[in-house]
Order: C-alpha cells, then structure tokens, then sequence
C-alpha cells in the first residue's frame, strides 16, 4: 500500500473511531471512552463505561454504528461496554 494510501486509510480510521467516541457522549455526556490498542484483527478499540441506567441504550446504538461503519469502511472497531460502578 502506498504511502498516500496508509495515511488516507488512518485518517478515516481516525474519523469513524471519533464518530463512535462522539456518539457515546452524544447519548450518555457522563461516559467515560477510552481509546484502547487494537487486538488480533481489530482495527481500533474503544471502551466504554456508562451508567447502567443508559448501558442498553449506549450499546444498542454503538452496535449499530460499529456495523454500518463495518459495512461501509470494513473497519473492524471494536467497542466494549461497561457499566460505572456507582460511587
């Protein structure tokens, strides 16, 4: 791959992982996201800790993202959620 190429291929990488980390704030402000290092054939990582009271809601919505951007990028992001223990 060329180097134009690589660096287009990160930018929108760059992009659909701030759509995800956007989206999670966007439906939950008090999120906590945390980019993370890619695992086996994961293109990106991300984490997410939500109060339970939102985890569904956060999670059905980031399901659906991960997948269309899947479907229209073939990025493999992985976005796992957890539930913020009540302090």
């Amino acid at each position: 791959m060329s180097r134009t190429k690589v660096r287009n291929w990160r930018n929108l990488l760059e992009k659909r992982v701030t759509e995800l980390v956007e989206l999670a704030k966007e439906l939950c402000p008090e999120a906590e996201v945390v980019v993370t290092s890619p695992i086996g054939d994961e293109d990106a990582a991300i984490e997410v800790f939500v109060p339970s009271e939102k985890y569904d809601e956060v999670r059905q919505a980031l399901i659906q993202k991960s997948v269309d951007i899947n479907w229209e990028d073939g990025f493999f992001i992985s976005t796992v959620l957890y539930e913020k223990s009540e302090q």
